[in-house]
This record gives C-alpha cells, sequence and structure tokens, in this order.
C-alpha cells in the first residue's frame, strides 16, 4: 500500500483550487451585473411615479 505523498496532494487540490477561483470571479462578476439592474429598475420605478404624479 503506497501512502500519499506531498506531490500527490498537490496534483488533486491544483485543480480544485483552480476552479474554485474562476467559479468565486464568476460569482463576483455576477451579482455585480445583478446589483446594477436592481439599481436601475428602482431608478425607473422612481421616475416612473415622478411622471405619473405630475400627469395628473
Amino acid at each position: 500500500m503506497s501512502s500519499f505523498h506531498r506531490t500527490d496532494w498537490l496534483t488533486v487540490i491544483s485543480p480544485l483550487v483552480a476552479m474554485l477561483i474562476v467559479a468565486s470571479g464568476y460569482v463576483v462578476s455576477y451579482m455585480q451585473e445583478k446589483g446594477k439592474n436592481r439599481a436601475t429598475s428602482q431608478d425607473i420605478g422612481k421616475l416612473t411615479r415622478t411622471i405619473r404624479r405630475y400627469q395628473g
């Protein structure tokens, strides 16, 4: 039975860490865009209410 050496651990962990880094970058980018869209939606809602108030 062979022992699990340090290089074996690095071989297994390195791709997992790389995938985690890529996934976290995607999540951060997604959340930033989602925040922008929500802010835009709120701004449009405020403008719509203001216009309706002045129209009658």
